[in-house]
């Protein structure tokens, strides 16, 4: 077996990092068969072998990782009762995977003390210990070399372009490659069901089962998700291949949120407000209980008959002095008695949700094949929560005919990763998929009456007749077919004669047929800047190819006039295209970073009260212009979160002071801004002399930031020192300076 569609490597290493389980699986081309996958199942904490371990990890007082999987809830509760002093400054996070999704700040807490931490470094801290455990298993310390190593990574269907670009920052705190700029040839992406779908295929090739136009649905159902995809087997010379029939669908209705039924469930018998008290009172009893209730919800097999469920002897003495146990009627015997009905509250909404995706991919099938009658000739049940017998029991009851045929793995949970490690060997094998979005360059058009919108109708200088601005110019389309490596191209003229920069802005839509990247419906992704210097005219051109097909994005731009090519891989976080010259060896940043450097008017006038902040948190304190100044000033530190900027703060009325110098920028800087209460004279000059201070002392460390000057006020001053100062620093340090004269109005515009 030869990989193909890539560079074959020296060993293939797949990551399943899930909602509540995850786990690792690798192989060599010369052991490539579902037998020879190996994965690790002997994990600590565990009292038998299993596919993964616990997406669990435990942080002590200092914010450092301890323990990891099957041992983190142990450890955490001897924590809580060897270290009781310091019992509450112990952490444990599980299912924090969906976080990345549900989470906007992307901040975790210890409940207890409030500490804060990072998801992605928590993510990292976890993929580190997973890292650690392949080195064991493999014994090989050259992991993240990739001209010998690839790497695929699970994610679900669902999963957006920004959450899988977390994921790989994550990969990289953890070690597991260096940059996130990588190739596929060196990182790949697996959706779950895509994945799952590679392993079915190589089950059906080992069985003797691969039929030639089976059309088949992969559910996987996790921890925290249940992604569905499509596919019909077809041949490419002698090598079989899936291709995808619609674009998939998922949910977050894994088995993490029978959790939650299950926690409500116990509110209505005993009182929510009991089981409040029960969390924070006695917090160990309350996660043995719900380890206790992991493993027995494994094990139901039914909801037609009442099982029970047996806490432990504090949970119960907890009971006995906060409830009248005698008036329920479902403790008995120190046992929690789950009745039919309830067990139906906590199946049933998930349930539920899985069969309606199931019912849409059969709509999604029939509308493709343009075949009302048509069906699948086999569903795949796969993922930790597709072991379980109750959703089995669902789908073979629901949706297994004569035709269709419902079909388990021998072990579900083991499934994803293995087929990860196929797609790793040779990811063609989905030879073709559907695109979830329509994907999209905002340009200009010659405008035509009676077809663009007339509010559209622009000039461009150097050009004759009118251009229609905010062209959604389609690459590829939602519900289209690509093949594997599927290239678009399209040409872009500048649209100035001396124009020295084109900027290429990519959107996405989730509709067919977008004609305008300004809708409301439309997503700008990131944009890459193309260095048009030392060339001139009006017929330059630059030639856009765009890979699809891939499990990321691809982009490659070039010069039709100089010459020069790029290789782009959107950061879906920052919103920027990383552009690298195919022409040099060094990879660069096309677009700058920034320092920004806020200048804000604290003088007297600032405390008037015609514009004042929305946000409690700083109304309660200022209720007035530096209020509303501060209110933008959080905007847009909340804006550019994460980018890897840096900013500082000069506050000024007749005499200014600085507040920070350099600091990433984070939201939580307005607290340092907030100390301040407006008072005093104004002077301009002053406030700018400590700009030029603060860059003599500092720029030459931080040369490889934009300086970006924001001035803020709402009073005026006969600064014409001032400017001098101004002049002096544009040409000095290249700063950019940006007055505002109404800061809740203007300062969004940056973002």
């Amino acid at each position: 077996m030869s990989a193909g569609a890539g560079i074959i490597k020296e060993i293939y290493i797949a990551v399943d990092f899930g909602t509540s389980r995850s786990g690792f699986a690798f192989c060599t081309l010369k052991d490539y068969r579902l037998r020879d996958i190996t994965s690790l199942r002997a994990w600590e904490g565990s009292n038998e072998p299993q596919d993964k371990t616990l997406t669990q990890i435990v942080y002590d007082p200092k914010g450092k990782p301890i323990s990891y999987g099957y041992s983190a809830p142990t450890k955490y509760l001897e924590c809580l009762v060897d270290d009781s002093a310091k019992a509450s400054e112990y952490t444990l996070f599980k299912f924090f995977k969906m976080d990345l999704k549900h989470n906007p700040t992307k901040k975790l807490y210890n409940n207890n003390t409030g500490k804060e931490f990072d998801l992605i470094t928590v993510i990292g801290d976890y993929l580190k210990y997973i890292k650690e455990k392949i080195v064991e298993v493999t014994k090989r310390n050259d992991l993240n070399d990739l001209t010998r190593v690839k790497w695929c990574f699970t994610v679900p269907k669902i999963w957006s372009d920004a959450e899988k670009q977390m994921t790989k920052e994550a990969a990289q705190l953890a070690g597991i490659i260096k940059k996130t700029d990588v190739r596929e040839d060196d990182f790949l992406f697996a959706p779950e069901p895509e994945a799952a779908a590679a392993y079915c295929l190589k089950w059906l090739e080992e069985t003797g089962n691969a039929f030639v136009g089976e059309k088949f649905l992969i559910v996987d159902a996790g921890g925290g998700t249940v992604d569905l995809t499509s596919h019909i087997l077809v041949k490419e010379g002698k090598v079989n291949k899936l291709k995808s029939l619609t674009t998939g669908s998922g949910d977050s209705c894994g088995s993490s949120y029978l959790d939650m039924n299950f926690i409500s469930v116990l509110e209505s018998i005993f009182g929510k407000d009991v089981i409040d008290k029960l969390k924070q009172e006695e917090p160990i009893s309350f996660e043995e209980m719900m380890i206790s209730w992991e493993s027995k919800k494994r094990n139901i097999k039914s909801l037609k008959k009442t099982e029970y469920f047996v806490p432990d002897s504090g949970i119960v003495a907890f009971l006995e002095k906060h409830c009248d146990l005698s008036n329920i009627r479902l403790f008995k015997l120190n046992k929690i008695f789950l009745t039919s009905e309830l067990l139906k509250k906590i199946f049933d909404p998930i349930l539920e949700k899985v069969e309606n995706l199931i019912i849409e991919e059969i709509n999604q099938l029939r509308i493709t094949q343009n075949d009302q009658s048509s069906e699948f000739d086999s569903i795949f049940i796969v993922g930790g929560f597709g072991e379980s017998q109750v959703l089995q029991s669902m789908i073979i009851d629901k949706f297994q005919t004569n035709k269709c045929k419902v079909l388990i793995p021998e072990t579900p949970g083991g499934a994803i990763v293995k087929g990860a490690v196929c797609l790793g060997v040779d990811p063609s094998l989905i030879a073709s998929r559907r695109m979830r979005l329509s994907y999209g360059m905002k340009t200009y058009k010659s405008f035509q009456n009676g077809v663009h919108k007339p509010e559209l109708k622009t000039k461009l200088r150097g050009r004759t007749g009118f251009f229609c601005s905010n062209i959604f110019d389609s690459f590829v389309d939602v519900n289209e077919e690509v093949k594997y490596d599927h290239c678009v191209t399209r040409e872009y003229e500048v649209s100035e004669a001396n124009q020295t920069v084109m900027y290429l802005e990519l959107y996405t839509s989730p509709k067919k047929g977008t004609m305008y990247a300004n809708e409301s419906y439309c997503f700008k992704n990131g944009e890459i800047v193309i260095d048009m210097s030392g060339t001139s005219g009006l017929g330059r051109k630059i030639q856009v190819d765009m890979y699809f097909g891939k499990s990321a994005l691809e982009i490659t731009a070039c010069d039709k006039t100089s010459n020069k090519n790029y290789h782009a891989q959107v950061d879906f976080n920052k919103n920027h295209f990383h552009a690298t010259n195919s022409d040099t060896v060094q990879n660069q940043q096309a677009l700058e970073s920034y320092h920004f450097i806020f200048v804000n008017d604290k003088s007297g006038s600032m405390c008037g009260s015609d514009t004042t902040p929305s946000k409690t948190f700083i109304s309660s304190r200022h209720n007035n212009r530096v209020g509303a100044l501060y209110q933008a000033c959080h905007a847009f530190l909340e804006e550019r979160n994460g980018s890897g900027d840096i900013a500082s703060c000069i506050m000024y009325d007749d005499c200014p002071s600085t507040l920070f110098v350099c600091q990433e920028v984070n939201p939580n800087l307005i607290n340092q801004m907030m100390n301040y209460s407006a008072g005093g004279g104004t002077s301009f000059t002053a406030a700018m002399k400590a700009v030029e201070s603060l860059l003599q002392s500092y720029y030459n460390s931080h040369s490889d930031y934009k300086v970006i000057v924001m001035f803020m006020s709402d009073g005026e001053d006969n600064a014409t020192e001032a400017k001098n100062i101004t002049a002096r620093l544009a040409n000095t340090y290249g700063i950019t300076l940006l007055v505002f004269c109404n800061a809740m109005v203007i300062f969004p515009l940056l973002h």
